[in-house]
């Protein structure tokens, strides 16, 4: 790779920084690391794709695929898509969204993140969880700022019991304490 093409991906890699999570208000502040055996920048598209054991980590988001592609708009990464390619693994997705609250974890074949809407959207034998309520369906639709999830296709949610028998007996007892996000 050419030092044109090292700048350009270091400042790809600037961007997505400043724009990737909107989780923990510290982590939009962290350093963004991506890892992965090739990567490769069109700068015509405006996409990089990284390819082979991907990692990317920033604060406490953490994203593993195959395949990554950064797309950016007017200098501006405005969506990442992470797939397993030709792998029969899921695409893991972690992050504290909330310092107070159990990190969200995902997995699926395919994971779209809209960095315009802060949006997540999940593709094939998707899973969804937070602490110990789950989503499962083919396609979940998860909305970062609002924590929204719409699900479809062969849906599944799975509550404990606890929460149930709380919900419906209207107990004046708190429910278990989760444990929250490490700073």
């Amino acid at each position: 790779m050419n030092s044109r093409y090292a700048n350009a991906l270091a400042a790809v890699i600037l961007l997505a920084a400043s724009n990737w999570a909107y989780g923990l208000e510290e982590d939009a502040l962290q350093e963004i690391i991506i890892t992965g055996e090739n990567a490769e920048l069109d700068e015509q598209s405006g996409v990089i794709t990284y390819e082979g054991d991907v990692t990317l980590t920033q604060g406490s988001l953490r994203l593993s695929a195959q395949i990554l592609r950064a797309k950016r708009e007017h200098g501006e990464v405005v969506e990442i898509a992470a797939s397993q390619g030709e792998a029969n693994d899921a695409v893991s997705y972690a992050q504290c969204i909330r310092p107070d609250e159990p990190e969200v974890t995902a997995l699926a074949k395919e994971m779209i993140y809209d960095l315009r809407s802060q949006t997540i959207e999940l593709n094939g034998d998707a899973v969804l969880r937070q602490s110990d309520v789950e989503f499962r369906g083919n396609v979940i639709l998860y909305d970062i700022v609002r924590g929204k999830t719409e699900a479809s296709g062969e849906v599944e949610m799975r509550l404990p019991a606890r929460v149930i028998s709380t919900l419906r007996d209207d107990q004046d007892e708190a429910p278990e304490p989760r444990v929250p996000c490490l700073s």
